[in-house]
């Protein structure tokens, strides 16, 4: 009886964990059309945000996007599907800053924040010293 009671206690507690991760209103898939059409999932890092990559839309089946501008050459035969594109961003419920985001076209990272505009649109602004730039992804329905 009492290895039930600990059984229960237990499955609640991981419940509770789970849902809260999964309320979080900016995890999930987002497209980024501005991109070039790519889809981007963001999951927790620790107690951060990250982002992978898991769609280009203009990859040839046959011939993935590799990561050919990174600045290692050792990882310039990688393919993207799978790299992180966001990394340490923190905050929230409706706001990340202090992070950066990995550019596969120049192969550098930036600083960049995301903010959400709501629960179906997100916004990312990239920075480069004072120059910034932003754009507005969808949610994956």
């Amino acid at each position: 009886m009492k290895s039930l009671v600990i059984a229960g206690i237990a499955a609640a507690l991981l419940g509770s964990s789970a849902s809260a991760q999964d309320k979080n209103p900016v995890y999930g898939v987002w497209s980024a059309k501005a991109m070039g059409g790519v889809e981007i999932e963001i999951s927790p890092c620790g107690e951060a945000l990250c982002g992978t990559f898991t769609k280009f839309f203009r990859e040839k089946p046959d011939a993935p996007m590799l990561d050919e501008q990174n600045e290692d050459a050792a990882l310039r035969s990688r393919p993207l599907i799978g790299v992180k594109f966001i990394e340490g961003m923190r905050g929230g419920p409706s706001e990340w800053t202090g992070g950066k985001i990995y550019y596969p076209n120049t192969g550098s990272s930036y600083d960049a924040s995301l903010a959400l505009v709501s629960q179906d649109q997100l916004k990312l602004k990239v920075c480069l010293g004072t120059t910034c730039r932003e754009q507005v992804w969808t949610r994956k329905s």
